[in-house]
Formats: structure tokens, sequence, C-alpha cells
């Protein structure tokens, strides 16, 4: 995130983080985009707000990051 100097990260178990501070060691739980989702079919926009992730099986979900909302599916 440029704006806040962070990093948000997508773990294989579906879990979406925001790292940040010094060393990037404090850590925000954001979303869980679930395992049916691909942490490899995940993209962020530059500003950080969406977030979309792909399923294996065609399936597209985009999240607000901030509101933490699933917008479309």
């Amino acid at each position: 995130d440029p704006e806040s100097k962070s990093a948000i990260t997508v773990a294989h178990n579906g879990r979406v983080a925001r790292w940040k501070g010094t060393g990037f060691q404090e850590m925000e739980q954001l979303i869980d985009i679930g395992t049916n989702f691909d942490a490899g079919l995940t993209l962020i926009s530059a500003d950080t707000r969406l977030l979309a992730a792909g399923s294996r099986q065609g399936r597209i979900r985009v999240w607000d990051v901030r509101r933490r909302a699933l917008l479309r599916e």
C-alpha cells in the first residue's frame, strides 16, 4: 500500500493480511477469500482498495479490501 508503507499478502489458506510497522512485523487480518480461490490467481489494485480472486473452476470474486466486503461474484 503506497500511502501507508505496508504490504498486503494472500496466503494459500485464503487469508488476506496487511503487514506494517518496522520490518513489517505487525499483521492485520483483512479478509478471508476461502480455499476455493487460488492465491496465485489473485490481483490487488494499485491503490489496494480492490482485490480480485479467481478459482480453478472459472469463478471470480471481487472484494473491497478497506470495507472488507464482497462486491461481486
